[in-house]
């Protein structure tokens, strides 16, 4: 069973990637960095 769930989005700077779902099934979604930089 998929259960859809609205979420507004606004991009704050061009070049910026919306978040997406790899496969329909998935529980969150894939988030994108808009500077380069590493999680430590």
């Amino acid at each position: 069973m998929k259960n859809e769930v609205n979420i507004k989005i606004q991009l704050c700077r061009e070049g910026a990637v919306l978040p997406q779902y790899a496969n329909p099934y998935d529980a969150g979604m894939d988030i994108y960095a808009a500077e380069d930089c590493m999680i430590k």
